[in-house]
């Protein structure tokens, strides 16, 4: 979709019908208590993100080197994450 803009997803209006049909058969395989995704092991396709963001499971992408040291970045859990991007920098813990 180079070019495109990207709206809200819950606008597009042929996502009403797929909502309804397809993506509730979906979440209903996953289970009821799936409340988000972590991806940590390399970056996520904006558009796999998306496909989830439908389904109205979200995906937190962390950052971090494992053979040094734990997460450096993750998405915050509060807000909505932003496909292609992982989020800020973690606090230090003291």
């Amino acid at each position: 979709m180079a070019g495109a803009k990207r709206g809200p997803i819950r606008r597009r209006p042929w996502l009403f019908a797929a909502q309804k049909l397809i993506f509730s058969k979906i979440r209903e395989r996953f289970g009821p208590n799936l409340r988000g995704l972590v991806c940590g092991s390399a970056p996520l396709a904006p558009e796999t993100q998306d496909f989830f963001a439908m389904l109205g499971i979200p995906i937190w992408q962390v950052y971090g080197l494992t053979e040094t040291c734990g997460i450096c970045t993750m998405d915050d859990l509060r807000i909505p994450s932003e496909p292609g991007r992982v989020g800020q920098s973690v606090p230090a813990l003291k």
